[in-house]
């Protein structure tokens, strides 16, 4: 039954923001292709496993992506960037980095807070001119205007 068996890990956790939190600044982070964690089987107790549950508390990645630019006609642009997501049930986190920029929270955020970090997509220069609609000609008249006045013969 899920729920039943050995926990191998906890997370350290504080109430720095006041409520129970995974403390983010102690967690153990691994990138692609790292150990987060090795236990050997012989300090498990002896048994049948028939499940096995993994936890999350944070997650990096990259992914690629198209912006639409509408301000400087620059059309779709593919883009790269990166997403931090704290994906935890609660989490304290004092500061975090995505793609080299650091974010200082310092407080408690709930589970589903997530962050996207890249360049900024290119702009060539300051926006085009705003085009001033062309007035309409006024309507003619509803009465014809009166004649000139008489020139006079002198």
């Amino acid at each position: 039954m899920p729920g039943q068996g050995e926990v191998v890990y906890h997370a350290p956790e504080t109430t720095a923001g006041g409520a129970n939190a995974i403390n983010f600044s102690q967690s153990v982070l691994a990138g692609q292709g790292e150990t987060f964690l090795s236990v050997p089987l012989s300090q498990l107790s002896a048994g049948t496993y028939p499940w096995i549950r993994v936890s999350l508390g944070y997650q990096n990645y990259d992914i690629d992506f198209r912006y639409t630019d509408t301000v400087f006609g620059l059309g779709g642009l593919d883009l790269e960037g990166t997403i931090a997501s704290f994906i935890g049930f609660n989490t304290y986190i004092s500061t975090f980095t995505i793609n080299q920029q650091s974010l200082t929270i310092n407080d408690d955020r709930a589970q589903g807070l997530r962050g996207l970090g890249g360049p900024p997509p290119p702009a060539p220069g300051p926006p085009p001119p705003r085009r001033r609609r062309a007035r309409p000609p006024p309507p003619p008249p509803f009465f014809p205007p009166p004649p000139p006045p008489p020139t006079p013969a002198w």
